[in-house]
């Protein structure tokens, strides 16, 4: 497994069964035979994959030699980074893409159709970050988002699994894609070939 789905596990416990959670398992897209993957998810994967991927490593280096207070402003990068790329930078589309052509009654089309609802938090933290409307709290603990009548309050490791979630829909909706072209003998691409290199 993924660290990034190892990750998820770890942050969903306790949390399975409210929305999007639920519909969140670790096997996502392996089992979906068709998929139209909007087109320009290769160039903001990429984007996405790289700056996440090195976040994780400056993580994980400064659990190691880091005091408290170095390691708590990495991780408020860490989770700032993290909060834009996975949930801001993407636009929108790709997941109401990915809802729209998934087939019915999939955990990947719920997982979709729920975070894309008019009243989720993903679409209120996504109005939160573009407009500026957010902040960390005065203990560090906790992000306070708002954004018209809506207002939240989500633990760092909230904002963090959010945005796993959304990542491992990017990731594995485009391994979904790669699996794909490989059954059908299609060449990959540059993006396709640098992000999944074949044995």
């Amino acid at each position: 497994m993924t660290w990034y789905k190892n990750r998820i596990s770890r942050l969903i416990v306790g949390m399975e069964g409210e929305l999007p959670y639920r519909h969140w398992n670790s096997d996502l897209f392996a089992n979906v035979k068709e998929i139209q993957v909007p087109g320009n998810l290769d160039r903001v994967l990429t984007d996405v994959a790289v700056t996440i991927g090195t976040w994780e490593r400056v993580v994980d280096t400064a659990r190691l030699w880091s005091d408290e207070k170095t390691l708590n402003a990495v991780n408020h990068g860490y989770v700032l980074t993290m909060m834009f790329f996975c949930l801001q930078y993407p636009r929108e589309t790709i997941l109401s893409s990915l809802r729209d052509s998934l087939p019915i009654n999939t955990s990947e089309k719920h997982l979709c159709a729920s975070l894309m609802d008019t009243d989720s938090d993903y679409r209120h933290i996504r109005n939160s970050i573009a407009h500026g409307c957010f902040a960390i709290t005065g203990d560090g603990k906790a992000i306070d988002f708002s954004d018209r009548n809506w207002r939240k309050q989500k633990s760092l490791a909230e904002v963090e699994l959010d945005s796993l979630i959304v990542f491992d829909i990017l990731m594995s909706a485009y391994g979904a894609k790669i699996a794909m072209l490989a059954e059908q003998g299609a060449p990959l691409d540059a993006d396709s070939a640098a992000l999944h290199p074949r044995q």
